[in-house]
Order: C-alpha cells, then sequence, then structure tokens
C-alpha cells in the first residue's frame, strides 16, 4: 500500500532535504504544534524511509524513498519557479530547445509560456510539458510518439529516442534526482535516462535543473557527468565537493 504523505509531512521533508537536518523543537515552533505530533510524524516518515529519525530531530535517509509524482508538485514551489525564470534567461528567439520531464521541467515551461521569446522550437519528451505550452504564440511544439508507462507524463522507448537524435538542440534542459560523489547528475528509471541521453547528445549546451534539496541525494543511474554540464540552475549555490567539480569543470551556476 502506497502510503502519502500530508502537506505538513512534505514541508518537512523539504526542510530536512534543504537543510540537511532539524530539530523537533523547531519544526513544533514552525508549524505552531505540539513537540509530540511532530515526533510521530517523524516515526511515520522514517517507517516509510523518506527521512531517518535522529534524537531530537529527522534527517536525510540514507536511502530516501522516492517520494510520489503528486508529492513531487507539491515540494520546493517557491524555488522551482524561481529557477524557471532563471532558466528562460538562457533562452532567445529562433533556438531549438529539448525540455525535460518533470516537475521543474514544468516550471519552465510555465514561465515560456507567458513570455515573448517568438519563434521557438520546444521538443519535449514530456506530454505535460506540452500540454502547458500548446497555445504558447510563436512556438512550435514537437512531441515524440513513444510509451507512456508513468504518472509524470514521459514518453519512453527506443523510438522516442530516435526521433530526439534527429534533432540539434541549443540548449537541453535536463532533469535528475541527485549528484553522486563525482558531481555527476544521477536519476532512478532506465527508461527515462536513455531518453535524457539522446538530447543531451545532441545538445550544444546541458542546463541542469535542479532544487538545493538533491545536492544531498543520490541515485543509480548516471545521467550525465559534470565535463559534459553547461549550466546548473538551482536555487542555491552548490557546496563542498560537489561546488569544487563544477567550478573545475568550469559548469556555470545560475541561482533563482
Amino acid at each position: 500500500m502506497t502510503f502519502e504523505l500530508n502537506k505538513r509531512q512534505l514541508k518537512i521533508l523539504e526542510m530536512v532535504t534543504e537543510q540537511g537536518f532539524v530539530t523537533i523543537e523547531s519544526l513544533a515552533t514552525y508549524f505552531d504544534i505540539s513537540q509530540q505530533t511532530i515526533r510521530r510524524d517523524i516515526i511515520l516518515m522514517d517507517q516509510h524511509q523518506f527521512l531517518c529519525r535522529f534524537h531530537g530531530g529527522a534527517g536525510i535517509a540514507q536511502d530516501q524513498k522516492r517520494i510520489s509524482y503528486s508529492d513531487k508538485q507539491q515540494v520546493a514551489v517557491e524555488a522551482k519557479m524561481k529557477m524557471a525564470l532563471k532558466a528562460m534567461t538562457l533562452v532567445k528567439p529562433s533556438m531549438t530547445v529539448f525540455i525535460d520531464v518533470g516537475t521543474s521541467a514544468e516550471a519552465l515551461a510555465r514561465v515560456l509560456r507567458i513570455s515573448e521569446i517568438s519563434p521557438l522550437r520546444v521538443v519535449t519528451a514530456s506530454i505535460i510539458v506540452a500540454n502547458i505550452l500548446l497555445d504558447m504564440p510563436g512556438a512550435e511544439i514537437l512531441v515524440p510518439g513513444g510509451s507512456l508507462k508513468t504518472t509524470d507524463g514521459a514518453l519512453v522507448g527506443g523510438f522516442v529516442s530516435q526521433v530526439l537524435r534527429s534533432f540539434r538542440y541549443d540548449l537541453g534542459f535536463i532533469g535528475g534526482s541527485g549528484f553522486d560523489v563525482n558531481a555527476t547528475l544521477m536519476d532512478f528509471d532506465v527508461e527515462k535516462v536513455l531518453v535524457k541521453h539522446a538530447a543531451i547528445d545532441n545538445s550544444h549546451k546541458v542546463v541542469v535543473l535542479a532544487d538545493s534539496g538533491k545536492y544531498r541525494r543520490n541515485a543509480s543511474i548516471k545521467v550525465v557527468g559534470v565535463e559534459k554540464m553547461g549550466y546548473l540552475v538551482s536555487d542555491a549555490l552548490p557546496f563542498g565537493s560537489l561546488r569544487e567539480q563544477m567550478q573545475k569543470a568550469s559548469v556555470e551556476v545560475l541561482v533563482g
């Protein structure tokens, strides 16, 4: 049985992923509820592997569970919109761009839709992104046919990758689930990653869209190495080894 986080638990998860560790006392103050109620939330979220319970608080789970797509749509909403506005500054008229699947990509689509960037060709493997951009003036929206298997609107399969390789992209906007120790962008789903690879290979500049909560996460499948990243768009600067490796690879970091 799938466990769905409520609004308070989603906010707790967001605070944990952004800060690394939060105390029960600070959470109780933030939500203006009892520490006992917060403690129950943390115990429940720990049992379902969304975070790790520690004495006096909660931190990031070692093997953090993937949250549902409906939950993702409610996490870091404001940060993703600021990121989208920053990412949009890279888009110029007459470009051909690829936009990936995911909530950060959807935020980018929403700000592009009300922009005056025209003409513009957008290729996407996300039916949600395509639907958002459907009536964007001066835009050509191209969607490859494929298998639709997930609730996030991702199209996957060999035909999708084949079609994506038919284009050259000025910018490829790519999402992921986290970074490994080598600053490689990582994800979980093999079929989605293969689609990402097709776009990355044909992009003049790869633009990684990743909110700062993903700095502390990892996943199991390589999306793109730091050496192939042109830009990172986030809501906060990377830190530690991640920042050092991005600086060494001359990745331009844009903070929204």
